[in-house]
């Protein structure tokens, strides 16, 4: 599991939340007891802070998600689907209602990545899931299946929101209105992440995809090899944390590494790093 800060925006005159904008992933993955404990103290930076929440067998997930619900300082879980089993749809449903209705109210994001999990969660499950647990308030939507995105936009709740799970598409999400961008880019790139989705939210698109055509190639990059590899390569670089990750994944090959850093100096992210 992982803590990470989350984000939304409101579309169909939604009430100003306090979840906006582009957000970074936190590039580390938990075991054993840390499991359960948050990296640093959560603070109240007066922004929603979601914990990844995710297995395969329903019982170990709720169990999970019931000790996260008691984190001070958390505000909701964001949870994908069950990897390796591949669910039906009724299963996804059954999974994530009794996750939703386990720790209810707290919020949940539902997290469709069919890539890694091999399954979708397919438009029907999402608005089914957004009527039967007010809880779940959205989804983290990485499948890349634009009709299916816009489905969920359009027939879902006024306050289920939907966020773009990839750099790449986060302006396509944005126009079908969705609410903004869960990113990998915006460890790297904060305030230029962030400065693209407000432009784009407020509909200044010549700014979201002049910055998008800036930061396209790192964007890009940052999936060369399996992430979190070439981000934390980067930020190794960069100088703002130690390029260390375990094992299942390695550190990026030294062809990557020289693609990467090619990269990051052209955008102008190493001037201050000793590289």
């Amino acid at each position: 599991m992982r803590y990470r800060p989350r984000h939304t925006h409101a579309r169909r005159r939604q009430p100003k939340s306090r979840y906006r904008r582009a957000h970074p992933r936190r590039l580390r993955r938990l075991a054993g007891p840390e499991r359960h404990q948050p990296a640093h103290p959560l603070r109240d930076y007066g922004r929603a802070i979601f914990a990844g929440c995710t297995h395969n067998a329903t019982a170990v997930a709720v169990e999970r998600a019931t000790r996260l619900s008691k984190v001070k300082g958390l505000t909701g879980i964001l949870s994908a689907s069950p990897y390796y089993n591949r669910p039906s749809q009724e299963g996804q449903f059954q999974h994530f209602r009794a996750i939703a209705n386990a720790i209810a109210p707290m919020p949940i994001l539902l997290y469709n990545i069919p890539g890694r999990t091999g399954v979708n969660i397919d438009a029907a499950t999402v608005l089914r899931l957004a009527n039967a647990c007010p809880n779940i308030v959205g989804i983290k939507e990485s499948s890349g299946n634009l009709p299916q995105i816009a489905e969920c936009i359009t027939q879902a709740r006024d306050n289920f929101r939907v966020y773009a799970g990839d750099d790449g598409i986060a302006l396509d999400v944005i126009e079908l209105g969705g609410a903004g961008l869960i990113s990998v880019a915006s460890n790297e790139l904060p305030a230029e992440m962030s400065d693209m989705v407000a432009a784009a939210l407020s509909k200044n698109w010549p700014k979201a995809r002049g910055l998008n055509q800036r930061y396209a190639q790192l964007m890009k990059a940052n999936f060369s090899e399996p992430s979190p590899a070439p981000a934390k390569a980067v930020l190794s670089m960069m100088g703002k944390m130690s390029d260390t990750l375990r094992l299942p994944i390695v550190p990026v090959t030294s062809d990557t590494r020289e693609k990467l850093r090619t990269i990051a100096a052209e955008l102008g992210l190493l001037k201050t790093a000793n590289v």
